[in-house]
């Protein structure tokens, strides 16, 4: 293990793209390069090996190679005749300004590629390594994105950004900029599928456009559609991966009437998945009377025992309604075991809790489960606890900078 290599140990790296800077942390003093390399002079790239030895000053878990334009294919570690294989556990890490350059240019990369710089970007965000605005800055250059498995990567941080980081003065903000990277590509995929066309990422901008961004627009064009195949006898009309999107996005600032066609559909649906994607859809409304509506029907005869603790963490989830469903949790402590039982629904529901992010809601859930006690999920409350911890440092450090941020684009 790396935390205890107190004295020497070999590096091993494997590239395969050009290296402009290559820089080991101040505690990693090395000693010997060994380098062998393969030139591509028509690439303008190499591949090859490059074997360092070096000593750590001082016990750490981590060795963190900075590197500018060079992909890592394996990384092993070697001391004491013992190796350690670290593929899939390193970053990469760029300057702010190269992170501005490669966003100029993230077009030219490969999906791979785009994945991996987002996501080491956003890691090192949340690491407190960089601002949130080189982040921003990175993600403005995904306007021409479509490949899903790209957009996942992304979104999910946008998503993180809007939940965590905007404050109610930056978050209409943040959302009518996120409206503005991605309509772009929403209004090119369009609403329904095409004949001929290659998976295109349409679920997730919608998802991302209602849930992130918020934008009127999408939220009334999948109520539209929902209402549509509500109406319509024919259950196949519309994909069933677009379906839970739609249904998930034209929830958002619902109405009880919207809420008893989902109700209703839930109860007479002919499948598992459509009688799921209806429920669940249910813990999306964010009107107090329907949070209340959903809490009831929860702990209620129709919803399964094996179901409460699902339905319930999908409720926690609802950001706008997470506040007023952790109230009813703990006013309905007893009624949800009776039901269950602890060791069935605690687990689920604590490990919802987590999604707080702020420490005056940490300390009501410490103090909560210090005298309602869920041995079997105990492990699980201190990840929870730990998630909100981290998560409001992130806020702390990064909502100011995000606000700078988004004054510079006049927004």
């Amino acid at each position: 293990m790396i935390s205890r290599l107190y004295r020497s140990l070999v590096l091993l790296l494997l590239t395969s793209t050009p290296v402009f800077a290559q820089r080991l942390p101040d505690n990693v003093v090395p000693s010997h390069y060994d380098i062998a390399v393969t030139p591509n002079l028509p690439a303008a790239t190499f591949a090859g090996t490059e074997r360092i030895a070096v000593t750590l000053k001082k016990p750490s878990s981590t060795v963190v190679l900075n590197a500018a334009e060079i992909e890592f294919d394996k990384v092993t570690i070697k001391s004491g005749g013992a190796v350690q294989d670290a593929r899939g556990y390193y970053r990469v890490v760029y300057s702010p300004e190269m992170i501005r350059s490669l966003a100029r240019a993230v077009d030219a990369l490969s999906p791979t590629e785009r994945i991996a710089l987002a996501a080491d970007e956003w890691a090192l965000v949340r690491d407190g390594r960089h601002d949130i605005g080189t982040f921003m800055d990175l993600a403005a250059g995904f306007q021409n994105e479509r490949t899903p498995e790209v957009l996942d990567t992304l979104l999910d941080s946008l998503g993180t950004v809007g939940r965590v980081v905007t404050t109610d003065a930056s978050r209409p903000k943040y959302r009518a900029w996120v409206a503005s990277l991605l309509k772009p590509a929403m209004d090119e995929v369009g609403w329904t599928p095409r004949a001929g066309e290659n998976e295109p990422p349409r679920d997730l901008l919608i998802s991302a456009l209602g849930h992130t961004a918020r934008d009127p627009e999408t939220i009334q064009t999948a109520r539209r559609m929902v209402l549509a195949h509500l109406d319509s006898s024919n259950n196949n009309e519309v994909d069933s991966t677009l379906l839970n999107a739609l249904v998930g996005v034209a929830a958002i600032g619902g109405d009880a009437s919207l809420y008893d066609r989902y109700l209703t559909r839930s109860k007479q649906a002919r499948d598992p998945e459509e009688h799921y994607r209806y429920l669940y859809a249910l813990a999306d409304f964010s009107d107090p009377a329907l949070v209340r509506r959903t809490m009831d029907y929860i702990l209620g005869p129709d919803v399964r025992n094996q179901d409460t603790g699902v339905f319930l963490a999908h409720l926690l989830g609802n950001p706008d309604a997470r506040p007023l469903a952790w109230e009813l949790v703990q006013t309905r402590w007893s009624d949800l075991q009776k039901k269950t039982g602890q060791a069935f629904s605690g687990p689920f529901v604590i490990s919802s809790l987590g999604q707080f992010c702020d420490t005056k809601t940490r300390s009501e859930i410490e103090k909560f489960f210090t005298t309602h006690k869920v041995p079997e999920a105990e492990r699980t409350l201190q990840q929870a606890l730990e998630r909100i911890s981290d998560c409001a440092a992130l806020a702390a450090a990064q909502s100011p900078k995000l606000t700078e941020w988004l004054q510079t684009k006049g927004l």
